[in-house]
């Protein structure tokens, strides 16, 4: 995908890192995904917050978590971020949803206006309504995010909460042994995707995963161990998508690397199997996605979406065909026009 230009409400746009070893992260993921790091421009009072760039266009970004967080022992993660047009609007109706509202809507000077909040089962979103930074500028190319899944604890809870929110059409798949699987259709395309906690997984809450693309997964991991790092889950497949595998930072944040288009690994040997990371695997396997699956009631097949773009942010389709075109800058009005011909239905946007 090339360069992102402006991000379409109900598609997750960025994503930031929180963690205890500032330094030390900024290494890590410098030398996994190639990434350059950059300090960003905050205002006075702020702390020091980092970007990370991918040939120059920015992906990421991290920063040394509040004190106060750390000593009540909220680890390193990874925090997802949704575009919206209209923050203040959607926290309210997030709240008459049934969210919890950590954060209230506030303004980051030049960069955008937010509120964090919890959905009904716990998991924490940020929306963001760019205000001068659009988020991440690139997607779905190696060192940039390309897929957000979420973890939930009851599929007709937490997915519907999303739907209502962003007007996404939910698209129930099939993961392995008929294990369920959510896609959250917008539009023509996929914005993210759910699986539900199973019980064996034990206390695990419900939370939002961010995937980052690579182009080689084995050597990802090797980076990523050789650095302070560890692989919690070892490679599977993906139908139609490639390879992943979840890997945990050296301050204990995880999150998934993908290997796009890759053909299916041969089988490990026995004696690579490690005993320690069973119960992650178990919490990834549902993931793998058959590689028949279900057409949706309009009969249009979701696959093919999969296939086509996991995350759907392509700057052709990140504008609305109506009033927010109004609103968007020049880059943003060039992309919506390219775009109008190949998409003319009609679009909910919260």
């Amino acid at each position: 995908m090339p360069e992102v230009r402006a991000h379409r409400s109900g598609t997750f746009c960025w994503a930031d890192l929180p963690t205890t070893d500032l330094d030390h992260a900024i290494a890590f993921y410098s030398e996994l995904f190639n990434w350059r790091a950059v300090d960003a421009e905050t205002p006075e009072g702020y702390g020091r917050y980092v970007l990370f760039q991918k040939d120059g266009k920015t992906v990421a970004a991290t920063y040394e978590m509040e004190a106060e967080l750390r000593d009540n022992g909220v680890p390193a993660h990874w925090e997802s971020f949704l575009a919206t047009k209209a923050v203040d609007e959607q926290c309210a109706r997030a709240a008459e949803l049934g969210a919890t509202i950590v954060a209230p809507p506030f303004d980051m000077p030049g960069v955008a206006r937010m509120a964090v909040l919890q959905d009904p089962e716990g998991a924490t979103f940020t929306l963001y309504q760019a205000d001068g930074e659009i988020g991440s500028q690139l997607l779905n190319e190696p060192g940039a995010l390309c897929w957000f899944e979420l973890y939930a604890r009851d599929l007709e809870v937490g997915p519907k909460f999303y739907a209502e929110l962003f007007g996404y059409e939910l698209h129930a798949l099939k993961g392995p042994g008929g294990e369920p699987y959510v896609m959250f259709g917008i539009g023509k395309a996929v914005a993210a995707g759910a699986m539900q906690i199973r019980p064996e997984w034990g206390a695990m809450p419900p939370a939002w995963m961010p995937y980052f693309q690579t182009e080689d997964l084995e050597a990802a991991i090797i980076r990523a161990e050789s650095h302070g790092g560890a692989m919690l889950m070892a490679p599977m497949d993906l139908p139609y998508v490639g390879r992943c595998a979840l890997l945990q930072d050296p301050q204990g944040a995880i999150f998934m690397a993908l290997q796009r288009g890759a053909a299916p690994a041969k089988a490990a040997p026995a004696e690579a199997a490690v005993a320690e990371v069973e119960a992650v695997a178990e919490v990834e396997a549902e993931v793998e996605v058959e590689a028949e699956v279900e057409a949706d009631d309009d009969g249009e097949d979701i696959a093919a979406e999969v296939e086509a773009d996991l995350v759907s942010a392509d700057a052709g389709e990140t504008a609305d065909a109506d009033d927010e075109a109004a609103d968007a800058d020049e880059a943003y009005a060039e992309d919506e026009a390219a775009d109008e011909s190949d998409d003319d239905e009609s679009e909910r946007y919260s």
